[in-house]
Formats: C-alpha cells, sequence, structure tokens
C-alpha cells in the first residue's frame, strides 16, 4: 500500500494534485487506514500513472474521466487523441507563423536598426512581401541558372553548325540576358546601410553594376550619394 506523499513523489506531482484527483473521483484510494489516512493499492498507483500520462498529453479532467468511466476505452481514447492531434497541429502552425514574424522582426531591426511596423496588420503585410520576394528571388536564381546552362549548349551547338547560326545564338543571347535584367529590376528594390533609404534602379543600372552575392550590388545611394553595396529587400 502507498501513502498519499509516496504516490505523489513516484507520478513527480504534488500532494495536494493526489488529493485533488481524489476529491475530483479521479482517482480515489482502495482503503483508509485507522486513522483516516489515504491508502493506495499496486493498481490504484497504475491507475494514478496513466491518469498523469493522459495529463502529460494535454487531456482535460472532464476527458479523462470520460476515459475511465467508459465501457470501451480504447474507442474513446483513440477519438482523443485523434482531437489532440488536432489541436497540437494547429498551435505548431501557430507558433511556427509566430516565429516567422518575429525572425522577421529581428532581421528588420538589424538591417534598419528600428521597427518597421506599428501595428499587427502592417506585420502580416510585410510577412507576405517578404514571402513573395524570396519566391522572386529563388526563381531570378534558377531562371540565371537555366540561361547559364542554356547558352552554354547553344553555343557549342552553334559553333559546330557554322555559318550563321553562331550570330543567331549571339542575338538569342542578348534577348534572353536583357529580359532577365528587366525581370530581376522590376521587383527588387535596394537599402542604403547609411541612411536605411529605400530605392529602385534603372535597368541600365541594373545591368552595368558590380553584384558581388549576399552583399548585393555596389550602388549610390540617392539619398545620401553614399557608395556602398547594397542588399536587395522585399518591402517596397
Amino acid at each position: 500500500m502507498y501513502t498519499t506523499g509516496e504516490i505523489a513523489k513516484i507520478c513527480h506531482v504534488s500532494i495536494r494534485t493526489v488529493q485533488y484527483y481524489d476529491k475530483e473521483k479521479i482517482v480515489c484510494p482502495s482503503h483508509l487506514s485507522d486513522g483516516g489516512r489515504r491508502q493506495y493499492s499496486e493498481d490504484d498507483l497504475q491507475q494514478f500513472q496513466t491518469v498523469c500520462l493522459y495529463r502529460k498529453l494535454g487531456f482535460s479532467l472532464h476527458d479523462i474521466r470520460d476515459i475511465l468511466e467508459c465501457g470501451e476505452q480504447n474507442e474513446i481514447l483513440l477519438k482523443l487523441l485523434c482531437q489532440q492531434e488536432e489541436i497540437m497541429n494547429a498551435r505548431l502552425k501557430e507558433l511556427q507563423l509566430n516565429k516567422e514574424k518575429i525572425v522577421l522582426l529581428i532581421e528588420e531591426m538589424k538591417t534598419s536598426r528600428c521597427l518597421a511596423v506599428t501595428n499587427y496588420d502592417d506585420l502580416e503585410k510585410l510577412l507576405v512581401k517578404k514571402k513573395k520576394y524570396h519566391k522572386i528571388d529563388m526563381l531570378t536564381y534558377y531562371l540565371t541558372i537555366c540561361y547559364v546552362i542554356l547558352m552554354s549548349i547553344g553555343t557549342y551547338i552553334a559553333s559546330q553548325m557554322g555559318g550563321i547560326y553562331p550570330f543567331v545564338m549571339v542575338i538569342i543571347a542578348g534577348i534572353l540576358l536583357i529580359a532577365l535584367i528587366y525581370f530581376h529590376t522590376s521587383f527588387h528594390t535596394y537599402l542604403c546601410p547609411q541612411c536605411h533609404y529605400q530605392f529602385k534602379i534603372s535597368f541600365f543600372q541594373d545591368l552595368f553594376s558590380f553584384h558581388n552575392g549576399k552583399q548585393g550590388k555596389y550602388l549610390k545611394c540617392p539619398q545620401c550619394h553614399q557608395k556602398n553595396w547594397m542588399k536587395g529587400t522585399y518591402r517596397l
């Protein structure tokens, strides 16, 4: 037989919890001593550990009572487990979305040294713009790879065929390059690291300015007139 304190110690709960479960008829002791003290059997201990398991899984005491009192425990347990999975999936989705928003605000603070939004609606819009920018940025990256591969293969084939084909290949390469740069210019803006001014650049600036991967483009800020490496941004 186990006392209330021993049950609490084994199950890693407080004595008050053991007493409360007895009061709510969740797990009641099988015996009472002559002095009126609670005494729990091995079966009581096992049932109490099962109740603790259900509580850890997020079940309410109402749900646990339904499981214990139901004749078809496995059926109702499976139903409640499925419901709990749906609840947790929804919470995980919400947590992931909140994490994305926090990461976004951290990036904004590190870049512009100030909070870019003043309300939740602005934050939602900013997150949408970031996701859109990321998709466009990835699309630009893949289009560039396709362009390089296509030009390499096309140039080799044109050189083998000779005649007018190399000249035609040069024209095609120029047209595709102009289209790629125009696409890049249409969706990208840049942020000055000095004054944090955001601006767009022209097609010719995009064509002739130096680009250095993650550092961005080497541009002159129209606000502070400082030249620096400026990263592309998603805020328009």
